[in-house]
């Protein structure tokens, strides 16, 4: 016989004496191990924080790769980092928070996910990136936030890089608008993405909505105030043949001696001669009855007399 005893190896040990063999050596369970041999009872280390031992009677731990922890002794496996968490680094006892601007989808990761242009994460953690709202956008990557459209702008969608520009007849004044505000009748607006909307200027006028001009006031009309929506007719008597007239001083009246009985006329022909053996020296005349008759034994051969020329008859 042999008067030499070998010691149970690493991670091994036995409290019994007399054994013959090396199988009365009992190894460390999972999660412990051993360095030294010849251990008389049961003195296995618990794998400590950040580390692992899935085999038995092992002489070592092993670290926790990266994406995984340990955050309890004796781990016989790591855990892997949640969604929303990572880590990139070895013999880790927990996982670090996406940062804002960040997500991941995915357990057991070693970095997140950078949200791209048009989306946005504003808490730690998170497991995807929201998209930005309507009347919002961001072209950067990596945001916690997005930015409200411009005056003048406007978005109408979700998870946008920019905003639109206000069309021609419509305008808005506020941020973060999704459409903008068609331009009422009496105003215009030609220029793009703008904040507000100009009245139509006196001789100028605008019946429609959403328009990017005015109409100039055609022949016998004119108007005198800023943003009107039609314009006024020139009254029975006078006229006007030039368009755009801005105050009612531009329509003329017919001379003395004539009448109109229409308004909204272009031309002085419209202007009607009191007939022989009337006379009128009332300019501007809207009605037949400004002319008035040559008293009886009097009379006039002419038309449109201005005044009374009545001649007396012969005897």
């Amino acid at each position: 016989g042999s008067d030499v005893c070998i010691d149970c190896a690493a991670g091994f040990w036995s409290s019994d004496v007399g054994q013959i063999n090396s199988s009365a050596c009992i190894g460390c369970v999972l999660g412990k191990y051993h360095p030294s041999s010849g251990q008389t009872k049961d003195q296995c280390i618990s794998c400590e924080l950040g580390r692992f031992q899935q085999s038995e009677a092992s002489t070592s731990c092993v670290h926790c790769p990266q994406g995984k922890y340990a955050h309890i002794l004796e781990q016989w496996n790591c855990s892997k980092c949640e969604v929303g968490r990572y880590h990139n680094e070895l013999e880790r006892t927990n996982c670090t928070s996406c940062e804002l601007g960040r997500y991941q989808r995915e357990a057991g990761i070693v970095s997140c996910h950078i949200c791209p242009p048009g989306k946005f994460a504003e808490m730690t953690e998170r497991i995807h990136c929201e998209h930005c709202y309507r009347g919002q956008y961001h072209n950067d990557t990596e945001r916690a936030d997005c930015t409200q459209c411009a005056a003048g702008l406007f978005q109408p969608s979700r998870g946008s890089e920019s905003c639109q520009e206000c069309a021609s007849g419509q305008y808005t004044n506020t941020l973060g608008t999704i459409n903008c505000t068609q331009c009422q009748t009496g105003r215009y607006q030609s220029v793009l993405g703008t904040t507000s909307c100009f009245a139509c200027s006196p001789g100028l006028y605008q019946e429609l909505r959403q328009m990017s001009s005015c109409l100039k006031c055609g022949v016998g009309r004119f108007v005198e105030v800023y943003g009107a929506e039609a314009c006024t007719d020139c009254v029975s008597g006078k006229w006007s043949n030039i368009v755009g007239q801005a105050n009612s001083s531009s329509c003329i009246g017919c001379a003395a001696g004539k009448y109109s009985l229409t308004p909204r006329q272009n031309s002085s022909d419209v202007c009607i001669e009191c007939r022989s053996g009337k006379w009128s020296s009332v300019a501007a005349a809207a009605n037949i009855t400004t002319c008035i008759a040559c008293v009886r034994g009097r009379y006039l051969a002419n038309r449109g007399e201005s005044s009374n020329g009545c001649l007396a008859c012969d005897a």
